[in-house]
Parts: C-alpha cells; sequence; structure tokens
C-alpha cells in the first residue's frame, strides 16, 4: 500500500509540526506540497525523505515533493501545462493547487481556468480522482471550494483511493491522501462457512424434501413459529446430506481463476524446474508448450470474465460496482474494513462497527421517535381497542385484493430471486428454486396463514412526497399550501408519523421577478424556499431552464466517462462492441433518463454535456480526438401424424402469415375452412403470427360445437417465437398475455384449445395450404383488413423512420468518413486487437496524430516532404510518391473508399502497409 498527501500549506516551516503529525498518523510514502515558501537560502529536510523542489520567481509559491528513501525516483524536467502529459512516463499521478473552478469537480461555477483545466481533462483521456469534496476553506467568507486536483493516467486508475482528510490545520487547504492499493495477498474474512452450489445434487436434495415435507404437509399450522423453524430446519437438515458446505480459507484473487489455470500454472512451474535440471530440447518444447497453454487459459477466462459483468451493466448499474469489477479483475485488494463515523470519532472495530449500525437502527424504529403527547394519547389507549374497518369485505375489489396467494404467484416471484446472499436462516432462494411441488405448497400455506392472520405486519412505506398548486396569485398559492401543510399536520399527529420541517423544502415557479418567497409553515416552522428541488432524480430550479439539472448531469456523466477511459485503454484489449455497449448503459441511459422533460432547455445549454457524450464515443471506437463530432459510430440488430394419431378426435387449425410489397396478411385454415385477413404494413412477423393464433382462438370460441365428438382443437404453427413467448408465462408479450386470457376463457367454457409447433416448408400438407392463403391474403386488394398493431411494432416502426432520417442527414455529411461510408450500417469487423481496431477507426474518419497532431500542439498543419501537399490519410493511401511500391507490393486500391472498406483482406494489407513504412504507431 503506497499513501500520497497532497497539500497546499502555505508555508512550510510555519507548518512543518503539523506535516510531521500528518506523517504520524497516515504514514505516507510520498508528500506533495504547494506553496512551501522557501528561499534560496533555505533548505528544508524530513527524515527518511529525499527530496525534490522547485521555487518560483516570486517571494511566495513553491512546489517541493518528498519521497521515501527506499523509493526509487527522479525529476522531470516539464515545460508547459499542455505538454506534461507527454513528458511524463506511464502510469502517472499529478497533484496540485490549479486554482480553478469547474462544476465537475464540486464548484458552484466554472471559471475560465477550469475550462482549459477540463479540456485537458478530457484531450488526454486523464482520469479525475476527485470526488467533489472540498478542498479549500475561504478564511474570509467561510466558503468552500474544489481548486486542489488529483490526476491520474486510465492505466492506473482502478488502484487509486482519493479522500478528503477528516481533519483540518492551520492552513486554509484541507490535507488530500491518495491511496495506491496493492494486489490482494489474503483474505481475513474468507473463513466463511457456504453451502457447495457449484455442484450440488438437486435431485436427491428434492427427492428427499419432499418425501420429509408430506408427513408434515397436512399438520393444521397453529403457531407460527414453531412451523416455520420446523420446516427451515429441515431444508437445512436434507441440503447438509444432500449439497454439504465448503470453508474457504482462501479467496481467489481474481474473479477469473479456476482449477484448469492453477493446474496449467502448476504444471507450467513444473516443467521449469524440469528444464533447469534437464536443458535437453524435449524439456524446453514441453516448457514453451505449457507456458503458451497456461497464457491460451488465462486470456480466455479473463475475456469471458469481462463478458460475463458487461451483460450485466444497465442504465441502473452504479459506476461504483463497475469500478469494484475492475478492480477485482486486476487482482486488487476486495476486502476493505468498514470504518464508521459516530459522536464525534471513527470506529474501526468491526464489532463496534455492527454494535453502532445495530443501536442506530434499533432507535429509529422504537418509540423514541414518537412525541410523548401521541404515545400518552393515541398510541397507547389505541393499542388494545380491535379495529373496526368501513371497508365492505363482501365487495369485489376486496376479494379480490385479500385472495390468498396462489402457486403461480410463489412460482413467479422465486424465478426472479437471486442466491447471493441469504438471510439469517440460511437458506439461499435456489432451496426453494429447486424444490418439489409439495414443498412449494407447505411454502405457500405458511405464506397465507401469514397474510390471513397477519401475525407479520405488512404495509408500504413511504419516505417522501409532493403536492403543489398553481394560480397567478401568489398569496392564494401560499393560502392553499398552508391549508395542504395544517392537513398533513393533523394527521401526522393522529397516525404518528414525523415529518421533518428542516427537510422538507418549497419552491415557485415563476418567470417574474420579485415572487420567489412564500411564508409555508409545518409544526409553527418556516419550510425553506430553494431555486433548486430535486424529485426522482430530476433537479427542478425555479425558472424551470434546467441549468441546475444539466450540471449535476455532467457531473455524473464525468465520473462515468473515467470509466470508458480506463477501459479503452488499449493494455484492457476492450473490443468495441462491448465499449459501445457499456457507452450506451452507463452513459446514454443517464442521459436519456428525465430527457422528455429537460428537453425543453434551451440548445446552448444543453451543449454541456455534449463534451461528455462525444468523448464517451471516441473513447469506443478510438476516434482521435480531433474527429468531428458529427462522425456516429454506427454499430446497430416430424413428429405430427405420430400425435394426431393419438388424438383422433381434435379439430386441427394452421395458421402462418406472409409477407409482401403490398402488406402483411395471415391466413387460417382447416379441412373445409380459410379465413383471410391483412395487417397494417408496419406489422412484424411476430406480431402477424400472435395474431393469426388470437384469431383462431377466437373463432374456436364462437363456433365450437359442443355435441361434436371433436370437443379439443389444436393449432398448428410453424412461430416457434410465438409459441415461446406463450409458454413464458412470466415475462411475455401483451398479445401473448391474450392470447392465454382468451384460452382461459375458452377452457371455462369446456373448450380445449392446444398449439403445438411445427417446422415451416417440410411438406405438411396444412402448413403449406395456410402459407398459400397467407400469400393471397398479403397480395390482394380486397383482403379485409385488421387495425390492431403493438407497442412494439410502433416503437419498431419510429426507429425504421429515424433510420431513414439519419440515412438522409448523413449523405448530406461532408466529413471525411462519409466520402468512404454512405450507409448508416455497421461494417463487420473482424480484428481482434484494440490497438488495430483504432487505428483503422482513425483512418476511416480521417483524423489521426501523424495528420492532425498539429491541432493538439498548437502547430502548423503538416506538409509530404516528398510531394510538398498538405499530409493527409488520402495522400498517405492513394497519391504520395513516397508510398507507390509498397501499396503496389500488397495490392491495396487505388481509392480510399476501396482502401478502408469493408474487405477484410484489404484491412489487413493496411495494417501490413503501415507496420511496414512505420507508420502504424503515428496513427
Amino acid at each position: 500500500m503506497i499513501n500520497i498527501i497532497q497539500w497546499n500549506l502555505n508555508g512550510f516551516f510555519k507548518k512543518q509540526e503539523e506535516l510531521k503529525l500528518i506523517i504520524q498518523n497516515h504514514d505516507p510514502q510520498i508528500i506533495c506540497l504547494q506553496e512551501t515558501n522557501f528561499k534560496d537560502n533555505f533548505t528544508a529536510h524530513l527524515k527518511n525523505y529525499d527530496k525534490n523542489r522547485r521555487t518560483p520567481d516570486r517571494a511566495s509559491g513553491g512546489v517541493t515533493n518528498f519521497i521515501k528513501s527506499n523509493i526509487p525516483n527522479k525529476e522531470i524536467k516539464i515545460n508547459k501545462l499542455e505538454n506534461i502529459i507527454r513528458q511524463l512516463p506511464k502510469p502517472f499521478i499529478i497533484v496540485g493547487d490549479f486554482n480553478s473552478h469547474n462544476i465537475i469537480w464540486g464548484s458552484n461555477n466554472t471559471n475560465p481556468r477550469g475550462k482549459t483545466i477540463e479540456k485537458l481533462i478530457q484531450n488526454e483521456d486523464l482520469i479525475l480522482l476527485n470526488d467533489t469534496t472540498p478542498t479549500h476553506i475561504n478564511l474570509g467568507n467561510g466558503n468552500f471550494s474544489c481548486i486542489d486536483l488529483s490526476l491520474s493516467s486510465p492505466s492506473i486508475a482502478q488502484r487509486l483511493e482519493w479522500e478528503v482528510l477528516p481533519e483540518i490545520y492551520s492552513s486554509d487547504h484541507i490535507p488530500i491522501k491518495v491511496k495506491i492499493s496493492p494486489r490482494q495477498t489474503n483474505n481475513k474474512y474468507s473463513n466463511k462457512q457456504r453451502w457447495n452450489l457449484k455442484n450440488p445434487n438437486w435431485n436427491l436434495y428434492t427427492d428427499l424434501l419432499e418425501e420429509e415435507t408430506k408427513k408434515i404437509l397436512l399438520l393444521n399450522i397453529i403457531n407460527i413459529e414453531k412451523i416455520t423453524q420446523i420446516f427451515t430446519d429441515l431444508i437445512t437438515d436434507i441440503a447438509t446430506k444432500t449439497i454439504g458446505t465448503t470453508n474457504q480459507s482462501k479467496k481467489s484473487r481474481v474473479p477469473w481463476w479456476n482449477n484448469k489455470i492453477k493446474e496449467a500454472v502448476s504444471n507450467k512451474n513444473k516443467a521449469l524446474k524440469n528444464y533447469k535440471k534437464n536443458k535437453t530440447p524435449e524439456n524446453f518444447i514441453e516448457l514453451k508448450r505449457l507456458r503458451a497453454k497456461s497464457k491460451f487459459l488465462i486470456k480466455n477466462s479473463k475475456n469471458e470474465s469481462w463478458n460475463i459483468f458487461t451483460s450485466t451493466i444497465n442504465g441502473k448499474t452504479n459506476p461504483s460496482e463497475v469500478w469494484k469489477k475492475i478492480k477485482s479483475l486486476k487482482g486488487l485488494s476486495r476486502n476493505n474494513d468498514i470504518f464508521i463515523k459516530a459522536n464525534y470519532s471513527t470506529i474501526t472495530d468491526q464489532t463496534d462497527v455492527a454494535d453502532a449500525l445495530g443501536n442506530f437502527f434499533h432507535e429509529n424504529f422504537s418509540d423514541k421517535l414518537y412525541e410523548k403527547k401521541f404515545i400518552n394519547d393515541i398510541k397507547t389507549p389505541n393499542e388494545n381497542i380491535q379495529i373496526k374497518s368501513s371497508i365492505d369485505p363482501n365487495s369485489q375489489d376486496q376479494i379480490n385484493l385479500n385472495l390468498q396467494i396462489s402457486i403461480g404467484e410463489l412460482e413467479q416471484t422465486l424465478t426472479k430471486c437471486k442466491s447471493k446472499s441469504p438471510g439469517p436462516d440460511k437458506i439461499p432462494y435456489s432451496f426453494l428454486q429447486n424444490s418439489g411441488p409439495a414443498t412449494k405448497q407447505h411454502l405457500l400455506n405458511i405464506f397465507n396463514h401469514i397474510w390471513k392472520n397477519g401475525q407479520i405486519p405488512t404495509g408500504w412505506k413511504t419516505d417522501d412526497f409532493n403536492f403543489w398548486c398553481k394560480s397567478p396569485n401568489l398569496k392564494t398559492v401560499q393560502h392553499f399550501l398552508q391549508d395542504t401543510t395544517n392537513n398533513i399536520t393533523v394527521w401526522s399527529t393522529q397516525t404518528g408519523f414525523k415529518i421533518s420541517s428542516q427537510k422538507s423544502q418549497c419552491i415557485i415557479f415563476t418567470n417574474k421577478k420579485g415572487q420567489n418567497h412564500i411564508n409555508v409553515q409545518l409544526n409553527d416552522i418556516p419550510i425553506p424556499n430553494k431555486n433548486t428541488i430535486k424529485i426522482l432524480g430530476v433537479y427542478f430550479d425555479n425558472k424551470i431552464n434546467w441549468m441546475q439539472h444539466l450540471k449535476h448531469l455532467k457531473i455524473s456523466l464525468t465520473r462515468n466517462l473515467n470509466i470508458m477511459k480506463m477501459l479503452s485503454h488499449t493494455t484492457w484489449e476492450g473490443d468495441e462492441h462491448t465499449l459501445l455497449k457499456i457507452h450506451r448503459q452507463l452513459i446514454r441511459e443517464k442521459l436519456d433518463y428525465g430527457a422528455t422533460i429537460y428537453q425543453s432547455a434551451k440548445p446552448h445549454h444543453i451543449k454541456i454535456i455534449d463534451t461528455s457524450i462525444n468523448a464517451s464515443l471516441r473513447l469506443a471506437i478510438g476516434a482521435y480526438r480531433s474527429s468531428p463530432i458529427l462522425t456516429p459510430p454506427i454499430i446497430y440488430k416430424n413428429h405430427l401424424n405420430e400425435i394426431l394419431q393419438e388424438h383422433k378426435h381434435v379439430n386441427c387449425y394452421y395458421t402462418d402469415t406472409s409477407r409482401s410489397e403490398k402488406g402483411v396478411g395471415i391466413a387460417i385454415t382447416n379441412e373445409d375452412l380459410t379465413i383471410r385477413f391483412k395487417l397494417p404494413e408496419n406489422c412484424s412477423i411476430y406480431t402477424a403470427e400472435a395474431i393469426a393464433i388470437l384469431k383462431t382462438v377466437e373463432y374456436v370460441s364462437l363456433n365450437h360445437d359442443h355435441d361434436n365428438l371433436r370437443k379439443n382443437n389444436l393449432i398448428l404453427s410453424d412461430s416457434l417465437s410465438t409459441l415461446i413467448s406463450l409458454k413464458n408465462t412470466f415475462n411475455t408479450t401483451d398479445i401473448a398475455k391474450l392470447i392465454l386470457q382468451k384460452i382461459s376463457q375458452a377452457s371455462k367454457t369446456g373448450i380445449k384449445i392446444a398449439l403445438i409447433w411445427i417446422p415451416g416448408h417440410s411438406d405438411i400438407e396444412g402448413n403449406e395450404k395456410a402459407d398459400q392463403e397467407a400469400k393471397k391474403a398479403a397480395e390482394c386488394t380486397d383482403t379485409p383488413t385488421l387495425n390492431i398493431t403493438t407497442f412494439a411494432d410502433t416503437k419498431n416502426q419510429i426507429k425504421e423512420l429515424f433510420k431513414i432520417k439519419w440515412q438522409t442527414h448523413w449523405l448530406e455529411q461532408n466529413s471525411k468518413l462519409r466520402k468512404i461510408k454512405n450507409s448508416i450500417l455497421s461494417w463487420p469487423n473482424s480484428l481482434t486487437k484494440r490497438r488495430e481496431k483504432v487505428v483503422i477507426n482513425r483512418l476511416r474518419i480521417g483524423h489521426t496524430r501523424l495528420t492532425h497532431g498539429y491541432l493538439m500542439a498548437k502547430d502548423e498543419k503538416p506538409m509530404c516532404t516528398t510531394c510538398g501537399t498538405e499530409l493527409t490519410v488520402n495522400h498517405i493511401l492513394t497519391e504520395c510518391r513516397q508510398y507507390t511500391e509498397e501499396l503496389d507490393q500488397l495490392n491495396i486500391p487505388t481509392t480510399l473508399d476501396a482502401a478502408l472498406g469493408p474487405d477484410t483482406d484489404t484491412i489487413l494489407q493496411i495494417l501490413t502497409f503501415l507496420r511496414k513504412t512505420d507508420l502504424y504507431n503515428l496513427i
């Protein structure tokens, strides 16, 4: 563990004793001091530390770095701020008093210097470590600010932990601690006993549990505590016998480590020992083979672990969870102690931490929360009074509401449960998911007993609410709000709810000047008036210009952008598809949340979040920083006869659909029936197939002859996706739910309907007939039309319209990429290395370090030394005389669109050309 202290101490000798106290408390290996105020004839020393210093021309200022003597170090000369990043060896950490303000690192506003630093962070792909905690206090007015910044390169960011120290010293700047985490070596919390769920014998577990449960299934539930304990003990006892537990004495340092890798690494080390003892060619070949095998297994396991994790990322994923996974994949320590602050002190002992948390929650759910008047006048007198409800228990709504829980509801709930953290009974959900019918029925009986008798209180709780009114007169608004507040006060007094006046807020939405304050009181305490208020994650300001929300959104996007910067680093080998997915989930979804509300903001206000979005897209595809923002990342997409012999008295109905330029047609056929319909053009094949089944069910329900021997009905469809959605009753589409509902209604009247899948175009007579009729339905103009559509189809239609509009807009662009690629549809990409993908993407966009690096360096445009013309990608690949021979040898096309098109072989030749001409590392 390496600790770095960053502090603007404003005078070394005046703060020397405080500095020694910081060293004693935090044991830093590196100390970075600003405003040391050294004079030329003074030299400062700290015991066991080496130093390097820079003294300014003026009387005050200066920086000094103290490094522990046992850590190798050297001084690096740097000239300008813009060149710092390019001169520093990677990885690096930059700390200092930048004296700049920007909302990204917690300031209330952004000044010109703050914009400059923000641009530097974006252009150089730096990671900002600050978490918006203030680092400076103005001793004149008491205002806090964030002017001390800590930056790092992406490759080391996952190992850094940043915090502002809780102590303040005589300097107006608060010390900052940056911790560099080591790789995990041991785990003191890993000796917990867990169920061995990796290789469970579920069949034996289910059979034994069913056998034992049947013995107690018919027992009357009298004592819920006793019957629950019996059931719990039964499950755990059988699980112990059939599944067993495991003691994890040591946790894998990284999640991708497995037994195969362990065995491969062990064999490789044995081969190394053998080769050292006997240096024969055979032993050397065996060593290289085992070394390559272990390398291959590790790389594949890393990729698989990362892909599994990225598949779980969505818009609700907390960025801290992504950072934890990144650290885990890098093998960094994942088991930090839990510290809490209470009673002006820090609690570190884990038992004391647990006790403090328990006491906190106990006090918040005890009678201490209530006023004495409520306890004496209402709570105590009413606790022993039987509640009489005015609700009619015989009304249909109440009957439906109080119905017992069904086995289907229990099954549906269990399918959504995960087995990560079992409760105090140590029973994971997988034990219940893999139990048999009798076990689930017994569990259901327990739940229904609780539901019916109310032995466990149930209720919904809410922690905040909003009420509003509008009027052209501010006094009228105040009057109505005060009346509503008074009513809430009376209600809360009667029910025991406690509403905090201090935490309540009031805001006036108006463009009128001078009307931003009203006096509304709660419990005789004025509710504070605010200019900004947060409701469900959206910041509303009194002018409704959405600037506050956009500022907070920019801060949030910047934090998530740090993840993109690190993962796009070529050492991670992050593929373009995964990075684009993370961009959509962590950047785009955060942007989309609340967009229907804040989209009314002025265009120049919206632009403050454009930088983060465009930077994320550039990072995902590896585009160069100067690439124009109009360049979008385009990365968008028979045993029938045997069955019929077993069921001779069955009415068979075949359904099919067809799509043509004239529309979508569906058909329903059997021995002597043909029904045809036409559907709207935007109808998907899934929807058409589902509607065909729906219309068949409706026809059978209306025309079924109950006296007919053929009481059963069979619907045969070649749409497997539709039938699968009907089978998945817990997560299905609206039209599938409607079909199931119609089948259920028919079943109640004695009509039995079953569905079966048949392969299409397999010479099944009924299916072939339905196919022909569906084509006629789509082609004929006089086919009856059903104006039925679904939400998904409407959504897809909107997407298609947007694609058409996007394609039209794309063709109007004059960018370099547009001249190569005419379509917005994505091209196949068979390249496996991140670096190669970045190079090709930059060539296609037309912006590379070689041709556009001058923009970052503020230099002149580069010229071709051979031809004397401007140096561009097009010139290098199609015009330059210097590279004609190499281009001809590799048979690279002479036009840019062909050379950089989707053809994989040509792209590989381009990469070969770049390496051969030493241009590869200049892109």
